[in-house]
């Protein structure tokens, strides 16, 4: 079945309605099923009928064809077995029913449910196939209800998944896909061999389907848990991990476009050393593992600093604070931590064209500086887009909540379309409401990777080859804090997020004239090529 014609977001969005039946204490990733959509074709059908009568299919036993597993506020889970291929997960939702089938299964599958349905009464059609997910599990116990895990004090809530998980988690994802993608260590590859205070690497999954040979495809960084407590974000990037890669893998049309157009990196936790720490001594911990002061009479050690206050844009008047004991600590000088000089050295070489930095909690995008001056057009223009992914995820949008914090700086380095997303309404929720909230922020998302990149292009000499750190200039913004937009160093690839309208760009670099040239931004992405002269 091919996709219909719906808004992305909302497509996307039902790639993972099931996420609140994973459990990510198996780390499989063997191929999992396709998702249907079944859609009441009677708008007068209230959703509380379809939930009551898609509950009373199980109580009539339809001759073991379907059966009612759980059900919850929000979902009611289905089993259906046509043919002895069971269809195992039926979510109803605003009219709407989406039906897990495993790989095993035809399509058939489902129709014999949507034929069903119909002859009881409930117009239905089958609108979509959707997308593939890369896990299924269940949290249902052998009773058959909904496992929702309490969290204790001191004590992580069951089903997170552990930084040893995780770590094989992400490992077995590049050995089962070598051709398209790779866990680095950012600071070996990077940053001289940078590690952790405690020596640990700062890894990240590449995603990188070779559709250019010549790897002019800008790249997208998704980045997540530089506040060690703040668990749900590392569970953001295994779904976006698993659904990439799983999805490629499929040949999802939409997955495909993205990865063949992006290099994607995925960094799932920036803070390794307060991660580990968190899983070991203290499950609200959020700074790293840095020893400011030794104990002495009378006198606590102290230990930490904020790496979410570590970056140079505003560092020195007003990011962070300056007392050890507080937890927004911002550390000695920018970029005194070496999680954050791998940052930084990694960004630096990439440019990244798109940034995503989950944090929790909030359920809020996070939009251009605090506090540090900002030209208005790209105040606005950093609102208005900020705005259009939180809506998808129906969050609010507000200000950073100070200067030095790593989006904020991507802002002044790389790219404006860089945003921070506070995730849940709080740190460590029970596991399936954090596996909700995952699924709530999909479709911002999709949004993003969807968004086309204002104007791109290429910085060379006469010869073809690429022109290292351009410096590019756009007359009409005057940027008030040391920003900078440079060609790429390794394939002189530039981007630039701009508001509609006339722009000047100026591209100039040692050793060459500069050229002017006169652009048109609407909502197109543009590709704009500069050959420099040797001057």
């Amino acid at each position: 079945l091919s996709l219909v014609s719906r808004t992305m977001s909302s497509t996307i969005f039902l790639l993972l309605a099931t996420l609140s039946l994973l459990i990510l204490s198996t780390l499989s990733t063997s191929i999992s099923p396709p998702l249907y959509r079944i859609h009441s074709t009677n708008p007068s059908l209230a959703r509380e009928e379809i939930e009551n009568f898609l509950l009373g299919l199980g109580e009539k036993g339809m001759n073991d064809d379907l059966d009612v597993l759980a059900h919850d506020d929000m979902y009611i889970y289905l089993a259906a077995y046509p043919n002895n291929a069971p269809i195992e997960n039926v979510s109803s939702d605003d009219q709407e029913a989406d039906i897990a089938a495993p790989p095993t299964s035809e399509k058939s599958s489902v129709y014999h449910l949507a034929q069903f349905l119909n002859k009881e009464a409930f117009p239905v059609k089958i609108s979509s196939q959707i997308q593939y997910l890369g896990r299924i599990g269940s949290l249902l116990n052998p009773a058959g209800l909904p496992v929702h895990h309490q969290a204790l004090n001191g004590k992580i809530p069951d089903g997170y998944t552990s930084p040893q998980k995780m770590r094989s988690f992400f490992e077995k994802i590049a050995l089962q896909n070598p051709d398209f993608v790779s866990w680095v260590d950012l600071g070996r590859t990077f940053a001289t061999n940078l590690t952790s205070i405690e020596g640990r690497p700062v890894n990240a999954l590449r995603i990188n389907v070779q559709s250019d040979p010549a790897q002019h495809k800008p790249s997208v960084l998704f980045a997540s848990c530089h506040h060690a407590r703040e668990l749900i974000t590392p569970e953001i990037a295994i779904a976006i991990a698993d659904v990439l890669t799983a999805g490629y893998q499929q040949g999802d049309v939409h997955i495909s476009k993205w990865l063949k157009e992006y290099d994607i990196w995925i960094v799932p936790v920036v803070n390794v050393d307060g991660h580990e720490f968190v899983w070991s001594t203290d499950n609200m911990w959020r700074k790293n593992r840095r020893q400011l002061r030794e104990k002495s009479a009378g006198r606590p050690a102290a230990f930490g600093v904020d790496l979410n206050r570590n970056y140079d844009l505003g560092w020195d008047s007003q990011g962070g604070s300056q007392e050890f004991e507080s937890e927004t600590y911002r550390g000695a000088a920018p970029f005194s931590e070496p999680e954050t000089q791998i940052m930084k050295a990694f960004s630096e070489r990439m440019h990244f064209a798109k940034v995503m930095d989950f944090h929790s909690s909030g359920q809020q995008v996070l939009v251009h500086y605090t506090r540090t001056k900002m030209p208005e057009i790209m105040t606005r223009f950093i609102a208005a887009e900020g705005k259009e992914l939180a809506e998808t995820a129906k969050y609010g949008v507000r200000s950073p909540s100070d200067d030095a914090e790593h989006q904020e700086w991507q802002i002044k380095r790389n790219t404006a379309y860089s945003f921070l997303v506070e995730t849940g309404t709080s740190f460590q929720p029970p596991f399936p409401v954090a596996l909700q909230e995952v699924r709530r922020v999909w479709p911002a998302v999709v949004t993003f990777l969807e968004r086309p990149i204002t104007l791109r292009g290429r910085v060379t000499d006469a010869s073809g080859a690429p022109v290292p750190n351009a410096n590019i200039v756009v007359k009409q913004v005057e940027w008030l804090a040391g920003e900078t937009r440079n060609s790429n160093p390794s394939t002189g690839t530039y981007h630039l997020f701009l508001p509609h309208g006339e722009y000047d760009i100026e591209v100039s670099a040692q050793g060459f004239s500069g050229e002017v040239r006169k652009v048109v931004v609407s909502e197109d992405s543009q590709v704009v090529d500069f050959v420099l002269q040797s001057s």
